[in-house]
């Protein structure tokens, strides 16, 4: 079932409720009496007609195309070189023949006894060429098949089969307190409606272009159509050989190449319909107002939030309906129950009033199921919702702990650095000391001529010198400057000669 019959048949069934409830067909009759300047349809269709002639006349010549690629035609040809007797892999009667002729490639006699063998000999080696003319030439018809169709096809699915229109409406009611207003503005575009394909056959005309597409397509993809691409395609005009002429599958494909090479039309008709009412006609103008109707009704539902109270009341409804059917079918089963006891028709007929209570239980089970079907899915879309909240706050704690615990990590790596910081110092200041009282004790043994006990000339001991006087250095510097500052105090400045 097409999605225009699911809408028609919805539609007709919300005018056949609507029309039998007195306030509602107050309303789509107050809507109808309202004015309709600004009511108006435009519709057009451009619908594209493709050609028998040259579909036909293709697909009665292709299967013949596809027998002459699997003849897979062939020519052999035979090479030959003379190499080393070690990279001989096979000697055949060309090779003795071409020994017998050329004994200069016998160097050396053999020992009484031994074989004679060559220095070097010919060898030759078959290999199979598809590239003869003739499959040249089916490489040929069928790229020219593929821009045939292709070009055709796409303009077909371009212009064909188009679909453009535009509805507008403005309409106002005013019901003692209520006033509705609804102004409509409705455009819709469509490439290759696929309802209008549907009509006078041309779906299956534009399945059959399809078809062509597709297995001409597949017999260039074939082993033999990618071995002969390779070679240089062959230009028209074409020769007839006696393969092209003689051979039957050949002499269908060089009908088929002749065709489409004097083929001039475009294969296909465009058509163009166009629809306009301005106001609505009856039937439109009626259906329209459903449509207010149905607006008003949306609005209203979920502006109000309406839709679980209306939804309760709805399955209720039909509970109750089915309840109620339910009892008149058994009445009626009771009354045949006893009429069977009767007369042997009357239980055929119990038969059938079974049969049919059946059918009904299993409809009913199924919509119980599809209602229970579309509750799961409610719950679990709440579900969903829900674990998303949740899932969330989680997210967010997380977080917030992270950066919590990635702060007291940065802090107390702050403190350690510090800590360290003040350790390098210290440490530092001692290296210092210790310098300076190795200086010092070294110095106290030069003046007492004590030689030290470790040999004096090594690298280590030099290096250790080298950091005692940059310490004596410095300590020295520093400590003039202290006795410079002191001589300038108690002397120059103090006012004493």
């Amino acid at each position: 079932m097409h999605e225009l019959d699911i809408y028609y048949r919805a539609l007709k069934q919300l005018r056949t409720q609507t029309a039998t409830h007195d306030q509602s067909r107050r309303f789509t009759e107050a809507v109808r009496r309202a004015p309709n300047d600004a009511d108006a349809l435009c519709a057009r269709r451009t619908l594209c007609h493709i050609e028998q002639d040259w579909v036909e006349f293709i697909e009665a010549h292709l299967p013949y195309v596809e027998k002459a690629i699997k003849e897979e035609r062939q020519f052999i040809r035979r090479e030959g070189e003379t190499v080393d007797i070690g990279k001989a892999k096979k000697v055949s009667r060309d090779s003795v023949e071409h020994l017998a002729r050329h004994s200069e490639l016998i160097t050396h006699l053999p020992d009484e006894g031994e074989m004679l063998i060559p220095d070097r000999i010919y060898i030759t080696e078959n290999t199979s060429n598809y590239t003869v003319y003739e499959n040249r030439f089916l490489y040929l018809l069928l790229t020219f098949l593929s821009d045939f169709v292709e070009m055709r096809y796409s303009k077909i699915a371009e212009l064909g089969n188009n679909y453009h229109a535009t509805l507008q409406t403005h309409k106002k009611v005013t019901m003692g307190k209520r006033t509705v207003e609804l102004e409509l503005r409705f455009c819709e575009q469509a490439n290759s409606d696929p309802y209008a394909l549907t009509e006078d056959g041309k779906s299956s005309m534009l399945e059959r272009v399809e078809a062509i597409r597709l297995i001409t397509n597949m017999l260039l993809m074939t082993p033999l159509m990618k071995e002969v691409a390779k070679a240089p395609m062959i230009s028209p005009p074409i020769t007839r050989t006696n393969v092209l002429r003689m051979d039957n599958n050949f002499k269908y494909a060089v009908e088929l190449y002749d065709y489409l090479v004097a083929y001039e039309g475009d294969g296909y008709t465009i058509e163009h319909k166009s629809v306009e009412q301005k106001p609505f006609e009856d039937a439109l103008e009626g259906e329209i107002d459903e449509l207010v109707a149905l607006t008003s009704f949306l609005a209203y539902k979920y502006g109000s939030e309406k839709g679980k109270t209306l939804e309760q009341r709805y399955l209720a409804a039909e509970m109750a309906a089915q309840e109620e059917a339910e009892q008149r079918r058994r009445e009626r089963l009771e009354q045949l129950k006893a009429r069977a006891h009767e007369s042997a028709a009357s239980m055929e007929e119990y038969l059938l009033a079974l049969e049919e209570q059946n059918k009904m239980l299993t409809r009913h089970a199924d919509q119980l199921r599809a209602a229970t079907e579309s509750l799961q899915k409610s719950v679990d879309r709440e579900a969903q919702k829900l674990s998303a909240v949740y899932f969330a706050q989680c997210e967010q704690r997380f977080a917030e702990k992270r950066e919590s615990l990635i702060a007291s990590y940065e802090q107390r790596m702050a403190q350690k650095d510090e800590e360290l910081a003040a350790a390098q110092a210290e440490s530092q200041s001692s290296a210092q000391e210790i310098n300076g009282l190795r200086a010092r004790v070294h110095a106290l043994q030069h003046r007492v001529g004590e030689v030290p006990v470790e040999d004096t000339t090594t690298r280590e001991y030099i290096a250790q010198l080298e950091r005692e006087y940059a310490w004596f250095a410095d300590m020295f510097e520093k400590n003039w400057k202290l006795t410079k500052k002191r001589i300038r105090k108690d002397i120059l400045w103090s006012g004493k000669k």
